[in-house]
């Protein structure tokens, strides 16, 4: 027999917990920076949090008739459930027609991004990803090579010319072999969107890949709340339905009022370029990371710790090894931890907080011994980059210039020069 005491008090606490937890508020406490500025992680942290809270005061409210509101919910339970699976069906039809057939996706597009420092072009293929469209056939003198990554590979911030694997490309081009290099770069992911783009385009038969890892924010903590904000926001984030109230809703408006930015004691001409989209906002949130130097430094036992990406790492070599593929993971350093220069324009206009002296690179020396004791390929580029004597990244933004991104491609470019050889 059912105890209808127990049901009604294990409702109202679970409603209590998950409206509390859902709230904006509450999960910014799992996050690295201390905010939360993904609009759909917002909305659908708002929306369950109301849902969750209103659930919560009607059982309060109705505290004397509990037998009742149970009994209606056990009556009616067929009722909810049919409500419930018809309204999860037609949210996944309308999300999956808007996928396929919404003509604003970022496919076969263009798209220009302007900023305070660059102006660039980025041209979109069929599969929405910066290059030409993927072809499944594999000719016989083609050499096929992957790279993974977040935004650097992408070419965040330089015209379309100026991407890792143009300058590659442009290199090769009198090989005896046609050098066919997929950008599988993709902007804000991290090591497990790198596992599941493998697994995706690993059908396409790539002869070498090269995975990118950016320190500064590519490895996760072994937290399930942290791993499960990061999931949630990346899934919201490919949402269709989400965008279309995104694009009707502009939430980013606050991200650009003077409540937002006057937390930041910007200057007018700073503060300017921010309203007017010409600063990335995500710049300004990596003031609520506190001093850099101990972000790094909490950032090599993060590594060490990191059990889930460590598996995720050594999935990737196994897939490469299974399709006979020649894997490399290539460490894409922070500018702080290049030149003390670099810390200037972030510390005096957004109030970015350092020690004296670069960062060290304790984080690459745990992450090239752990590769290394792994027998995968690890190329760290924080030793070309300190040697070089012109400027690889932006002041302002921090991303690699067009320079970074040449003297990635040259250190990349004789790792594969080596591969064709052998």
């Amino acid at each position: 027999m059912i105890n209808k005491k127990n049901i009604y008090y294990t409702i109202l606490s679970i409603s209590l917990f998950f409206g509390i937890f859902f709230n904006k508020e509450i999960l910014k406490k799992f996050t690295i920076d201390n905010e939360i500025n993904d609009f759909n992680l917002i909305f659908l942290s708002n929306l369950l949090s109301i849902f969750f809270l209103l659930i919560f005061l009607i059982f309060l409210f109705f505290f004397k008739k509990k037998e009742e509101i149970i009994h209606f919910f056990i009556m009616k339970k067929k009722n909810f459930l049919v409500f419930f699976i018809s309204t999860f069906l037609t949210i996944f039809i309308i999300e999956i027609f808007l996928n396929y057939y919404d003509p604003s996706k970022l496919r076969n597009t263009i798209v220009n991004s302007k900023a305070v420092e660059f102006n660039a072009q980025y041209i979109y293929n069929d599969s929405g990803f910066r290059d030409e469209d993927f072809k499944i056939n594999k000719n016989d003198d083609e050499y096929r090579i992957f790279f993974i990554g977040d935004s650097f590979v992408f070419g965040s911030a330089v015209d379309n010319n100026y991407t890792f694997d143009k300058f590659v490309e442009s290199e090769l081009t009198t090989y005896k072999k046609k050098i066919n290099i997929f950008n599988l770069g993709i902007p804000g992911t991290d090591i497990s969107t790198y596992l599941q783009t493998l697994k995706k385009f690993k059908k396409f038969k790539p002869d070498s890949i090269f995975v990118f890892i950016y320190v500064d924010n590519d490895i996760n903590e072994d937290n399930f709340i942290i791993n499960f904000s990061s999931n949630l926001s990346y899934f919201l984030n490919k949402s269709e339905i989400l965008k279309l109230i995104k694009n009707n809703l502009d939430n980013k408006k606050f991200y650009y009022s003077d409540e937002y930015l006057n937390r930041f004691n910007l200057n007018k001409k700073i503060k300017s370029y921010t309203k007017q989209g010409l600063i990335n906002i995500h710049q300004l949130s990596l003031v609520f990371r506190g001093n850099y130097h101990l972000y790094y430094a909490d950032l090599v036992d993060l590594f060490i710790n990191s059990n889930q990406d460590k598996k995720r790492i050594l999935e990737i070599k196994n897939i490469a090894k299974k399709i006979n593929s020649k894997l490399h993971f290539v460490i894409i350093p922070s500018k702080y931890q290049v030149k003390d220069d670099y810390k200037n324009f972030p510390s005096k206009e957004f109030g970015m907080k350092f020690d004296n002296g670069v960062i060290n690179n304790d984080l690459q020396k745990e992450m090239v011994k752990w590769f290394t004791n792994n027998q995968i390929t690890i190329i760290d580029l924080l030793p070309y980059l300190q040697k070089s004597n012109v400027t690889n990244y932006y002041i302002i933004d921090e991303h690699f210039n067009k320079n970074g991104n040449k003297l990635t491609s040259n250190i990349i470019l004789n790792y594969i020069k080596k591969n064709l050889n052998k």
